[in-house]
């Protein structure tokens, strides 16, 4: 894992390692250019759009992508892998239903890892009034379960600016912040949890 940097942290090297193992579908270790296809097809990219892609990423010019050239890749630009992970994180979001997003809301006193996905929602959406997170918040956003779930589907990228990667550090920073623990608990926080360190993709320049 490489070391941490500005909007970098354990938990977002460690969703970034997960996705390198879904594209890698042999499991050998190696994106293959056959592999980087599927994957990047789903966001409509052609062909010839993908070749040049795995040129540019492939340093050592052997067709193939090692995990370090994945990584030195996204980190120099992370846009194609932030717009594949908010593809897959939305479409995650096609699972929540308004009785799950009420169930979750009922909850007094919810588990921490629950406390800090939307925590992290809420700096991310803006909805941090006076600026500190309160569960009232989160309860707030899923009883108008419609409108909280446009607003993922419709977060605009470019608002990933350096000052919110940082407010999202600590966070990112911790390995406990990941979908499957949250998930555990709630599957509406696994959901908004992967779609959270989808967003935070943008943040891992070097």
């Amino acid at each position: 894992m490489p070391p941490a940097t500005p909007g970098g942290g354990a938990a977002a090297w460690d969703y970034v390692a997960e996705i390198f193992k879904k594209w890698d579908v042999t499991g050998d270790g190696i994106i293959s250019r056959y592999e980087l296809h599927a994957a990047l097809t789903r966001l409509g990219l052609s062909t010839r759009k993908v070749d040049i892609i795995l040129r540019e990423a492939d340093v050592s010019g052997d067709g193939l992508l090692q995990y370090n050239e994945f990584l030195e890749w996204i980190t120099g630009d992370p846009t194609i892998l932030a717009q594949y992970s908010l593809k897959t994180a939305k479409e995650g979001l096609g699972v929540i239903i308004k009785e799950t997003c009420d169930e979750l809301a009922a909850m007094e006193e919810p588990p921490p890892c629950i406390l800090q996905v939307f925590a992290a929602v809420a700096i991310i959406l803006g909805e941090n009034r006076g600026g500190e997170f309160r569960w009232s918040t989160a309860q707030r956003l899923l009883r108008s379960h419609k409108s909280f779930l446009a607003s993922l589907h419709d977060f605009d990228t470019a608002r990933v600016t350096p000052e919110l990667v940082a407010q999202l550090e600590p966070f990112m920073s911790s390995a406990d912040f990941n979908a499957k623990d949250a998930g555990a608990h709630s599957i509406v926080a696994g959901r908004v949890c992967a779609w959270v360190l989808a967003v935070a993709t943008m943040g891992l320049r070097s």
